[in-house]
């Protein structure tokens, strides 16, 4: 009786053993390993760009010529557009019209921007479309980033006009 119980208890072991039963499974799983690319555009003397503040000329063309260093880690150069238009518009006015302590905010005055804005890099023009792609052997010296924005008819003096360049650079790699 105890070799008959001994071997059921055995089969019914085997039985349910997935070690018996199991096929062995080969799962091949894909791993990734992204090196990020480092873009940096400073200015040629090291400091941040930050603001940039256009010069008025004599033709009432306003330009700034800045030296920049762009550095990239590990790319072959860099490709630059401007992610949008460059636009400098009249500062907002703000006034207290109501007097009593709380102040009303309202622009004062019809809106005016700068015409003809153009944007250069290392001496090529830059748009919104199409990337500009600059060598590794282009950046590795200081290259000019010019601006130059013509000002609107009928400017007063102490009008303030403001924008934001929007540089998109990416690593060509």
């Amino acid at each position: 009786m105890k070799k008959i119980l001994l071997s059921v208890m055995t089969i019914a072991i085997l039985s349910t053993s997935t070690v018996t039963h199991s096929l062995p499974l080969d799962k091949y799983i894909d791993v990734f390993a992204e090196i990020p690319s480092r873009i940096e555009i400073i200015q040629a003397n090291g400091g941040d760009l930050e603001s940039l503040h256009l010069e008025r000329g004599d033709d009432g063309v306003h330009s700034l010529s800045e030296s920049v260093l762009i550095s990239v880690s590990g790319g072959t150069g860099v490709n630059i557009k401007l992610g949008s238009p460059l636009n400098l518009v009249k500062e907002p006015r703000y006034t207290n019209e109501n007097n009593i302590g709380s102040p009303v905010i309202r622009d004062i005055g019809p809106s005016k921007r700068f015409i003809e804005h153009h944007v250069t890099i290392a001496e090529k023009e830059l748009g919104t479309l199409d990337y500009i792609q600059l060598k590794a052997a282009d950046i590795d010296t200081a290259i000019p980033l010019v601006i130059t924005a013509k000002e609107p008819a009928n400017v007063r003096g102490g009008e303030v006009y403001v924008g934001k360049l929007y540089l998109v650079l990416e690593d060509a790699v």
